[in-house]
């Protein structure tokens, strides 16, 4: 090691000692560095489009409906992870790997239109609230609302293509981000916003 190298380690290490001696004398804890991941997630979330909207939980109120179709994909959504996973296939709905609950779902819609969803999703993408809740915008196709159930079908089938790629392992959502797991309907449009927190707090 030459001198040069030698003399800036000592000043870095003095440095050092003399920060925490003055970190003693104050009482005060030097905080810890924000880990890289959780600064590039955040700078991620920053930089989302703010999605302004009302919404609206009416299709998730009432009775559910009866349609032959629907109780099929709910079964197989819900059944064991290999059923699950199955039904993911057959949607032609790739793993999306890694990521956030909402960076993974979105993933999932956009790969769904390829496969036979692509009758009923025209594409996602992430966004935020003004409250800076971070979720996905999922545009849908016209005819979702002129089934003959006022459009209660096609948010089942919504809600199924979730708990499938909930249960296939594809999200990775916990117990308490699913009981909040909200999709909602943006007033007056072909959008559904899907969330976690309470009922109708998007706009919140």
């Amino acid at each position: 090691m030459n001198i040069a190298t030698r003399q800036f380690l000592d000043l870095v290490l003095e440095k050092k000692e003399a920060e925490k001696e003055a970190s003693k004398k104050s009482g005060k804890k030097k905080p810890k560095p924000e880990p890289a991941e959780e600064k590039t997630q955040k700078t991620a979330t920053k930089n989302l489009q703010v999605f302004r909207t009302a919404v609206s939980n009416k299709l998730a109120l009432g009775k559910p409906i009866s349609d032959p179709g629907l109780a099929n994909m709910k079964y197989r959504a819900n059944g064991k992870p290999d059923e699950a996973t199955q039904m993911m296939s057959d949607l032609d709905i790739d793993n999306p790997g890694s990521g956030e609950w909402y960076e993974r779902l979105n993933s999932i819609f956009n790969s769904s239109t390829s496969g036979d969803m692509g009758a009923l999703i025209n594409g996602s993408e992430l966004v935020k609230s003004v409250g800076d809740k971070v979720g996905v915008k999922l545009s849908l196709k016209g005819v979702w609302k002129q089934d003959d159930k006022d459009g209660k079908r096609s948010f089942g089938f919504i809600r199924a293509l979730i708990m499938g790629a909930k249960n296939a392992g594809y999200l990775n959502l916990n117990k308490g981000q699913m009981k909040k797991l909200r999709v909602e309907q943006a007033m007056g449009s072909d959008v559904f916003i899907v969330y976690v927190g309470n009922a109708k707090s998007w706009d919140q």
